[in-house]
């Protein structure tokens, strides 16, 4: 018999609505699900993006503050103070030690003696380190702080301590002849190295406030604002 024309059994029409709730409720659900992931892989990628780059090391960063020049390592403390350090010395002797890559700025000046006979050697010396990969110019230059003390420490563990109130950072080797600075302000390193001179008599003459050099050189370093 045929039933073309008979109305739907009771319940069908409510089945298939049913059905195609049902339906549409997996379709969005699916859909939700697919855009919170995109969402996630998005987030995701932005932060690699971010830590590969990480701008918080760049010198532009709000708060960050770095220098991007050198003072001149003959001008950073006054005559009196070479006379003080090496008696009858002679002209500044600079130097630019500045590496290829330019990551790495330095530049030195160096007092001697006029007379070959005569000993006494004051060196000052500026370093100035930029961004790296991520490491920005001021984690660079605590990295090459680190070095320069572990050096110093295994030359003369005993002489060396912290000096507190210079820069960011400070240390002193100074119970020897020879005699190490090294002070930190943000990006740039000052390095003051002191042979202390001898008289005719070959006995040590009275040395030289090394933080009151280190204090005066590293307050030249300008930081860019």
């Amino acid at each position: 018999m045929s039933t073309k024309g008979l109305p739907a059994p009771e319940g069908a029409e409510g089945a298939e609505g049913a059905s195609e709730r049902g339906l549409t409720f997996v379709q969005r659900l699916r859909s939700r699900v697919w855009s919170v992931v995109w969402g996630l892989v998005m987030l995701c990628l932005a932060a690699m993006l971010v830590y590969q780059h990480s701008p918080w090391h760049r010198s532009w960063w709000p708060g960050r503050h770095e220098a991007s020049r050198l003072p001149s390592a003959c001008t950073a403390v006054t005559r009196a103070v070479v006379e003080r350090a090496v008696p009858d010395a002679g002209p500044g002797k600079a130097e630019d030690h500045t590496d290829s890559s330019l990551y790495t700025l330095r530049t030195s000046c160096t007092w001697t003696h006029i007379a070959e006979s005569r000993t006494g050697r004051l060196k000052i010396e500026y370093e100035l380190h930029r961004m790296v990969a991520t490491d920005g110019g001021i984690e660079v230059a605590k990295d090459a702080f680190r070095r320069h003390e572990g050096v110093y420490q295994r030359a003369n563990k005993q002489g060396q301590r912290p000096v507190d109130r210079l820069g960011d950072e400070a240390f002193v080797n100074d119970t020897g002849r020879i005699k190490h600075l090294a002070v930190r302000r943000a990006n740039v390193l000052v390095l003051v190295t002191y042979e202390v001179p001898l008289d005719r008599k070959g006995k040590a003459q009275p040395t030289v406030d090394l933080d009151a050099i280190g204090q005066t050189a590293i307050g030249k370093v300008h930081l860019d604002s």
